[in-house]
């Protein structure tokens, strides 16, 4: 039926922007897949994943600086593509960054807004110093499920019900346990959803507030 038709195209399109936006993220990052080092906190980041990695404990057994999740992160990479930096590098250049740029364009139901919102991260997001912009910082890491969360809530339809809202509490709070920060982003969430006047249905706006905050300490 026509529903499934559209639904196989619209699938086709994201498929095709993802693929648009690693092809970019590659090529205005390609310097961080040769380069292994390029900023000595992201050292210090793979000094703690590897404590991870050795079976030692966060903050017993290295002297940390961040939340979890970052070395979770960057120990995951490693698991899937062997140890030191550059595999890190790879996953954020290929998986990430183009992750992040697809979540903007979603945000814009990935039309001409969306794709040149993602085109903009892309090359924002590579184009100041090569140290901070190039390397696997949290900064970085944390706009993977932030963006998804406001993506998820971008619409007013999706703004007033319960399960995205959950849902995208739940990545803001995975985002803060990448980084600290990431919590300032929930009193815009907060704002969207209590302001979202849909034309039918959806849930009051106490549950909707319960439903985001539920979903943010999830985590």
């Amino acid at each position: 039926g026509r529903p499934g038709i559209v639904g196989e195209a619209r699938g086709r399109l994201v498929l095709g922007l993802f693929a648009l936006f690693v092809v970019v993220s590659l090529l205005t990052r390609w310097l961080s897949l040769v380069v292994e080092v390029l900023d000595m906190d992201e050292a210090a980041h793979a000094v703690g994943s590897w404590v991870l990695l050795d079976g030692g404990r966060l903050y017993t057994d290295f002297v940390d600086n961040k939340p979890p999740l970052l070395y979770g992160y960057y120990a995951l990479a490693q698991l899937l593509l062997g140890r030191g930096l550059l595999p890190v590098h790879a996953m954020t250049a290929i998986v990430t960054v183009p992750l992040v740029a697809l979540a903007a364009s979603a945000a814009f139901r990935h039309d001409r807004r969306g794709v040149a919102a993602g085109l903009l991260w892309l090359v924002y997001g590579a184009s100041f110093l090569a140290h901070d912009m190039l390397a696997a910082n949290a900064e970085l890491v944390l706009l993977l499920p932030a963006s998804w969360a406001i993506a998820l809530v971008a619409d007013e339809g999706r703004a007033v019900r319960w399960r995205p809202l959950l849902l995208a509490g739940l990545l803001l709070g995975l985002a803060t346990l990448v980084k600290h920060q990431a919590a300032f982003w929930l009193p815009a969430l907060g704002l969207a959803a209590l302001g979202a006047r849909p034309s039918k249905g959806g849930a009051g706006r106490a549950p909707r507030v319960l439903a985001l905050g539920a979903g943010f300490a999830l985590p």
